[in-house]
């Protein structure tokens, strides 16, 4: 009996070779890893940004496609294998979960609140220093205080950290490289990263300023972080999702160029198919033990490559093979046959030529230089929309993939800067126009005691004052809303608390200010009058010294040329009425009679004016209220000429009023000196007559203190901040002419806009497409030649070729047009196409002609507005203190009994005047904001408002350049 032999079966060398070859393929069908083809195509996608960005009229600035480190949305985590968001917990619960997540986070950055802490502190020191400026100048009363200019407020690049790389931009916790040396080739920061296992990552926690809490005094002690336009446009520009939404677009619009370069270059293929057989006696092919390894000889199969050309041209070099090692039988074989096949097809009517086959590239390589100029486009209007909260119009492109959402499903809600603060600045009018309520309701107040005004008065005063706390609350509300919104803009969480530098602002708000300081001390003057009016009787010389002391004295005149010339014009006067006496039977009579007209000053009958002295001075009142009767025509003369009175003239008619009014106030005192209230024996009469007198002394005085508050107005009117000029080509546009503003503007718009280059561009694209579109109504006519070579058949020689086994054969494939219904639509609609495209670009440079004629026009008329708003506010600051002055003087002779209906219809008046003073004050605001953005969107829409390396624009119009004429813009015509 034989034994089984020990000895193992013995395995053939061409199988272990097999099994390695096939051990190997799978390896590396696996391919390479995930960072590895997202550095490809970052690298294919930097090159082709870099070689793209070759004009300076759409350099591309501030780009990177990773989120910025300082950025809210800042991702420091592998990207490759980013950690799964917190999932919905009912959306979890209820699905299935295919993915297994190595960790569970919430990624949020906080690089951004360490740069608005730097920024705040500097601020806030830039802020302490100037108040102590103004101080310093505030010591000095008989200067005029003057806006001071606002010091250079640090940029995000001049903040240090202590911690954390040499440049600011980057958080200590994230490890980044950047070349700085390569702004374009390296276009963002890299991530290091690995391939091992990330560890867990808690959700961002981070601190924030709360909204600040009021003091009992109705101060914030906690302000928030200060920040100023400049840099608020350098935080949106790292931190807004919008702007890095934009940044990805143009990345997706390159990916397109990369492909279609990549198919005009070799394409490498390999294939192979591994089989393993067992097969028994008894089967149809008997016993079978072998390892085979085939590649197939259809097209893509084997190992080989193909190359498109650009005239349409199709290479393929093909190696196929079939290996065999049979392990049954005796001897055991081993068979390997190879085929190489060689393939050219050239078109020669339908899809053939450079037209057709170049068309993809030729349209993603354009695609790519649109979206490089929408980029540019956008980074300015992205200024203007975080300045005044214009809407941003340039669309974003790029594509999508397969099974991705790259699309935003909001769209961002802009409102700017300058708009935000505006509405801080009618907040706090609204809140001044309560105050001013409040202090006219303890005025009547006052005056119903008297018997002056009655208590429906009073009550419509307090209704106004209610009404205007309710305006108040919701300009709070709106400036609240609007701080929020600007809060998005930024890309900051709506609960961190942001405090805009009113800096823009500030010196309108400093010039009207300096005009309530003027009227604010005219009005102490009168209230210290009023005050003196309660005492049971003020006597005429202690009098005559009060006002004397107000005339010189008081902070209204400091520093004015009426204070150096009052007394010496006041002494004139009073020698001319010196001698005034008036018999003693008389008294009762003058003291029953009313405050009268000019003509018959201080109460006194002209028929009692007998004596050489009394008879001066109402020859010289009358001979100076004639000539101001004659100005007066006169001015009324040049209005009608739509002309103003010549400088010399006003000047004359100033001092007229100022002799009137102090000759009509020393013949009021005159009647005051008469004491005639002394011989009324009713003490309650008593005490209105005496009252009445003094009214009328007092109100004279007024008027003669009037001459100094137009003297503080009209050095005032100086100090209005000026409106940005506006240059072109060394052209002031709010000067020039209209036709010749506006052909300029409209030639720099034609022959500087980004998206008109695009649109014509575009109808170059459409013109393009009716070739391709009419190649294919061409018939089909291909020569194909095919070459192919085997190795001995059934024999294990793959690699011996001989030339006298090749077949070559050469084909010629034909089609007639026979059908080309839906070719010929494609045509027909092609030609519609490109006239519509030609037709669109002829609206589009309309449109832009339209756009900046109407912003000029805009501007223009803006500018005349805030001069007429300047004058607007001061009328409605002297028409206020006008009506109280009515208020305060005594009634006119027999409108006794007409007291309530005179006091009704002055409150009236009081109460418009008050609230003619807070629109005239939102109104300056809103006209300088209007005035900032239209020259804003002018220079926009002229592509001459260029950005620096922060994203903030450099205005190089703010001063007059040189004009030359080689600068002036060419006609725009394609």
């Amino acid at each position: 009996m034989r034994l089984p032999s020990s000895r193992a079966p013995r395995t053939s060398p061409a199988a272990l070779v097999l099994c390695t070859v096939v051990l190997g393929i799978l390896v590396l069908s696996a391919g390479c890893t995930r960072r590895f083809y997202r550095n490809w195509a970052d690298q294919e996608v930097f090159q082709l940004l870099d070689a793209k960005d070759a004009y300076p009229e759409w350099e591309l600035r501030d780009y990177y496609v990773y989120p910025n480190p300082l950025a809210r949305f800042a991702d420091p985590t592998n990207p490759d294998f980013p950690p799964m968001p917190p999932d919905d917990i009912p959306t979890w619960m209820l699905s299935t979960h295919p993915q297994k997540p190595r960790q569970i986070a919430y990624i949020e950055g906080t690089g951004y609140l360490r740069v608005l802490e730097a920024w705040d502190a500097a601020n806030r020191q830039a802020r302490k220093e100037r108040e102590e400026r103004e101080k310093e100048k505030n010591k000095k009363p008989e200067e005029l205080p003057a806006p001071q200019p606002r010091p250079v407020e640090p940029a995000m690049a001049d903040v240090t950290f202590e911690e954390g790389p040499t440049r600011p931009h980057w958080p200590a916790q994230v490890t980044i490289t950047w070349n700085s040396s390569k702004p374009r080739t390296e276009t963002g920061p890299t991530v290091e990263s690995s391939d091992e296992p990330l560890v867990p990552i808690q959700a961002a926690q981070y601190e924030v300023k709360d909204e600040p809490a009021s003091s009992a005094n109705g101060k914030k002690e906690n302000a928030g972080y200060l920040i100023n336009l400049d840099q608020s446009v350098e935080l949106a520009v790292f931190n807004s999702r919008e702007f890095q939404d934009r940044r990805e677009s143009l990345y997706l619009t390159a990916l397109p160029v990369t492909l279609e370069r990549f198919n005009f270059l070799p394409q490498f293929f390999a294939t192979d198919r591994f089989f393993r057989e067992w097969a028994g006696r008894l089967s149809n092919n008997g016993k079978q033990n072998k390892w085979e390894a085939n590649t197939g000889t259809g097209p893509g199969s084997g190992l080989g490559f193909s190359q498109l050309f650009s005239t349409g041209a199709l290479l393929t070099l093909q190696l196929a093979n079939r290996t065999v090692i049979n392990l049954t039988g005796s001897p055991r074989h081993t068979i390997s046959e190879s085929t190489l096949i060689m393939d050219l097809s050239q078109p020669l009517l339908q899809a053939g030529g450079p037209a057709v086959t170049l068309e993809p590239l030729t349209q993603s390589e354009r695609d790519l230089v649109y979206e490089l100029r929408n980029f540019a486009r956008f980074h300015r209007e992205f200024y203007v929309a975080i300045a005044v909260g214009s809407p941003i119009r340039t669309a974003g492109g790029g594509i999508g993939v397969a099974g991705l959402d790259l699309g935003v499903r909001g769209q961002a809600s802009f409102v700017g800067y300058y708009p935000t603060i505006q509405r801080l600045a009618v907040l706090e009018n609204n809140r001044e126009n309560v105050e001013s309520f409040a202090r006219l309701l303890r005025f009547y107040q006052a005056y119903v005691v008297g018997g002056s005004v009655s208590s429906l008065q009073v009550d419509q005063i307090e209704q106004q004052l209610l009404d205007s706390r309710a305006q108040a609350l919701q300009q709070e509300v709106l400036y609240q809303d609007s701080l929020d919104q600007f809060k998005i803009q930024l890309g900051v969480p709506t609960n961190l608390c942001i405090e805009l530098d009113f800096g823009p602002l500030q010196p309108l708000k400093d010039q009207m200010q300096r005009l309530e300081a003027v009227e604010a001390d005219y009005r102490s003057v009168l209230e210290s009058l009023d005050k003196l009016e309660d005492e049971q009787e003020t006597p005429p010389e202690r009098l005559r010294e009060i006002l004397r002391r107000l005339f010189v004295d008081s902070s209204l005149v400091k520093g004015t040329r009426f204070q150096k010339e009052i007394e010496e014009r006041y002494r004139k006067w009073r020698e001319l009425a010196a001698g005034m006496d008036i018999p003693a039977g008389v008294l009762g009579d003058l003291a029953a009679m009313q405050f009268q007209a000019p003509l018959n000053p201080g109460g006194l009958p002209l028929s009692l004016a007998s004596g050489p002295r009394r008879s001066m001075a109402a020859r010289r009142l009358a001979e100076l209220q004639s000539e101001l009767d004659r100005l007066e025509d006169e001015e009324e003369r040049y209005a009608d000429e739509e002309k103003e009175l010549p400088e010399n003239l006003q000047n004359r008619k100033r001092e007229l009023q100022l002799e009137i009014s102090l000759g009509n106030m020393e013949l009021a005192l005159r009647f005051y000196d008469l004491k005639p209230w002394e011989r009324e024996p009713l003490p309650q009469r008593r005490r209105a007559q005496h009252i009445d007198a003094f009214r009328r002394a007092t109100g004279r005085f007024a008027e003669v203190l009037e001459s100094a508050r137009a003297e503080r107005i009209a050095e005032l009117t100086g100090l209005w901040p000026k409106l940005p000029p506006v240059y072109l080509h060394g052209v002031d546009l709010l000067a020039a002419e209209e036709c010749e503003a506006q052909d300029l503007v409209e030639r720099t718009a034609l022959m500087n806009r980004l998206d008109l280059m695009n649109a014509r561009a575009q109808v170059v694209d459409a013109w393009r497409q009716i070739a391709v579109f009419a190649n294919r109504l061409l018939g089909v006519a291909n020569l194909e030649y095919h070459m192919e070579v085997a190795t001995p058949r059934n024999q294990a020689q793959p690699l011996t070729f001989w030339g006298r086994t090749a077949i070559h054969r050469l084909n010629i494939d034909t089609e007639l047009p026979l059908v080309r219904q839906l070719e010929r639509n494609n045509y027909r609609a092609s030609l519609i196409a490109f006239q519509r495209q030609r037709r669109a670009l002829q609206q589009q440079e309309d449109n832009v002609r339209f756009q900046v004629r109407q912003e000029l026009r805009t501007l223009r008329q803006l500018s005349q507005t805030y001069t007429i708003n300047q004058r607007s506010i001061q009328l409605a600051y002297q028409v206020l203190e006008n009506s109280l002055e009515e208020l305060r003087a005594p009634p006119a002779p027999g409108a006794q009994r007409d007291a309530a209906s005179s006091a009704a219809a002055l409150t009236q008046q009081v109460v418009n005047a008050q609230n003619s003073v807070l629109r005239a004050q939102n109104g300056i605001y809103g006209t300088y904001v209007s005035y900032i953005r239209a020259r804003m969107e002018l220079y926009r829409d002229m592509e001459l408002l260029r950005v620096d390396s922060r994203g903030v624009w450099i205005d190089e119009y703010a001063s007059p350049p040189e004009r030359s004429s080689s600068e002036q813009p060419d006609s725009g015509e394609r």
